[in-house]
């Protein structure tokens, strides 16, 4: 079974940048930019950092075409067979979510996050934007 950090807090960066992150003493998180027709997703959990660049649009698609789950297995996935983000839209709103890096068919490496409500609906909103 997952284990998942739950992301609670959102906030603007002053640059125009979305910022999440957990209440809790682990220190994990994300940051998310736009460059250009691309977002900049860093997500981070203590010392250890993912960044995925993913098409802006892709990804509105995707999160716009979630129905909720409460099944443990991701839903949707956005990029490529190298970076991948899963998501899973749960019956409560909160939303699972997992940035994946896979070197090949021998790993991956995977952080798991859970945004909360509040989180979800800022980051589709920011998306929007």
């Amino acid at each position: 079974m997952r284990s998942y950090r739950k992301i609670t807090a959102v906030k603007m960066a002053p640059e125009g940048d979305l910022e999440a992150s957990s209440e809790d003493d682990f220190g994990a998180g994300m940051l998310i930019r736009r460059e250009g027709e691309y977002v900049a997703l860093s997500f981070y959990s203590g010392a250890v950092e993912l960044l995925l660049r993913l098409k802006a649009g892709d990804l509105l698609r995707v999160l716009g075409h979630l129905l909720p789950s409460d099944q443990e297995r991701s839903a949707r996935s956005v990029g490529t067979s190298h970076t991948t983000l899963w998501l899973t839209l749960h019956s409560d709103g909160t939303l699972a979510i997992r940035p994946t890096l896979t070197t090949d068919a021998a790993g991956s490496i995977s952080l798991n996050f859970e945004l909360a409500v509040p989180v979800r609906e800022a980051l589709n909103n920011w998306l929007k934007e």
